[in-house]
């Protein structure tokens, strides 16, 4: 290899070391003491690529102790250090990009269905968390209510509320809406990571953000899938 070429390639990636060394300890708030990278080589959210940072790390060292010697990063592990910066770039906490709960158009148990559609289709929303005692119980959508009309064709739709849907709007297998939920405190990576679990099985189309990660738990906002592309 060129000697410009490769010094191009040692700088670029100091340079990247030192930078993503910077971001970890500002954004995780670890202490001054040149230990960041081992941090973060430890942190879960950085597991899939602590075999990379370890040879990052290994390598930097080298480079700083051996400055005469000819070892030159690869371009795969030089994309490994920029792919983990980006992730702490990006990686947010998830109440920054949440709806928060007062934005949010809920409905209740024993709203009429008629009122809370019209209601729905005037704001735009294809679902909506129903909220009793400030915590969700299920989420009410026109898929459920289809489905109800399926086996119910005889009912009369200006006098039934939500709560007759039953297990159609509760958090349960019959429920039409994927929904999870999460707590307050987690980041975005973390949100990212549980749709992309869900990918396959069951696709999150709603994420309620909660006190801490359960139904059972107040409500502080959700996501949708959109949000965190």
């Amino acid at each position: 290899m060129d000697f410009t070429l490769r010094d191009e390639k040692v700088s670029q990636f100091l340079e990247l070391y030192r930078t993503l060394e910077q971001r970890a300890s500002i954004e995780y708030s670890y202490p001054d003491d040149g230990k960041a990278i081992t941090r973060l080589i430890r942190n879960k959210k950085f597991e899939d690529l602590s075999l990379h940072l370890k040879a990052a790390r290994d390598i930097r060292n080298l480079i700083a102790h051996y400055p005469g010697e000819t070892l030159t990063p690869t371009d795969e592990l030089i994309d490994k250090v920029k792919l983990a910066l980006e992730r702490i770039n990006y990686d947010k906490p998830i109440s920054q990009i949440m709806t928060p709960r007062y934005s949010i158009m809920c409905a209740h148990l024993d709203s009429l269905i008629l009122d809370t559609l019209i209601k729905m289709k005037a704001n735009g929303y294809t679902n909506v968390p129903i909220i009793e005692n400030q915590r969700a119980v299920g989420i009410f959508s026109p898929q459920a209510l289809t489905l109800y009309l399926t086996d119910n064709p005889e009912i009369t739709l200006s006098s039934t509320k939500i709560r007759d849907l039953d297990s159609l709007i509760r958090f349960s297998k019959d429920n039409p809406t994927k929904c999870a939920s999460i707590k307050s405190s987690a980041s975005t990576f973390e949100a990212r990571k549980l749709l992309r679990e869900r990918s396959t099985s069951k696709p999150i189309t709603i994420l309620l953000i909660t006190d801490d990660g359960s139904y059972s738990s107040t409500l502080r906002g959700l996501v949708t899938p959109w949000d965190l592309i």
